[in-house]
């Protein structure tokens, strides 16, 4: 009977401890616009707003940190007009449509310097993962596409504004770069995001 009730003791102090320091969650659903840079804004110099984002994350220690997992897609376009352009072995002529789409998988990590208890909560961050690009030209019945796999980093900055107790709306810049490979050139572009943040 000892031993139970030293069980029981034992069972109730354990979920205390990890009630405790069981840290919040949160999720954010954003709008991403990108700006290309580098060899991305050689092939379509212009803005995208084709995108879409997705991150989860878990605050850490006394919440001035967080550790997560970030998704998006963001689609570069531009239509060229008619005119004579090369291609493999040749030359075609007609309009030339531009395509690139990335999707990150990275896992990254923030760093919150005032705490979660602010007007407003700034953050910088850094994601770390690997970029899946698909770039495409088409012309009539003629494409040249590549799909690839980068390497790739992304440093953030940003910040917060609590709405409630767990809604915050959220803005953040993230410099993209997946890095060259062996058959594909870098890809570069910075990423200006709006949305919410939900806290659970």
């Amino acid at each position: 009977m000892k031993n139970m009730k030293a069980l029981y003791i034992a069972g109730l102090l354990l979920m205390l401890g990890v009630s405790g320091f069981a840290q919040e969650k949160y999720t954010i659903i954003n709008y991403p616009i990108g700006f290309g840079t580098g060899d991305t804004k050689t092939f379509i110099d212009e803005t995208s707003f084709r995108g879409f984002g997705l991150e989860y994350g878990k605050f850490l220690a006394d919440d001035k940190v967080s550790i997560g997992f970030q998704t998006n897609f963001q689609t570069f376009y531009k239509e060229l007009p008619k005119d004579t352009y090369p291609i493999n072995n040749g030359a075609i002529t007609g309009k030339q449509y531009r395509y690139m789409t990335s999707v990150p998988l990275l896992a990254n990590g923030l760093y919150y310097p005032l705490g979660q208890e602010t007007v407003i909560v700034p953050h910088v961050g850094l994601g770390l993962g690997t970029y899946y690009i698909d770039r495409k030209t088409d012309m009539g019945l003629f494409r040249d596409q590549s799909k690839t796999w980068h390497f790739g980093i992304a440093p953030q900055v940003g910040f917060s504004v609590p709405l409630n107790y767990k809604t915050n709306f959220n803005v953040n810049a993230q410099y993209n770069t997946a890095v060259k490979t062996k058959n594909h050139d870098a890809e570069n572009w910075l990423t200006l995001s709006f949305g919410f943040k939900y806290i659970y």
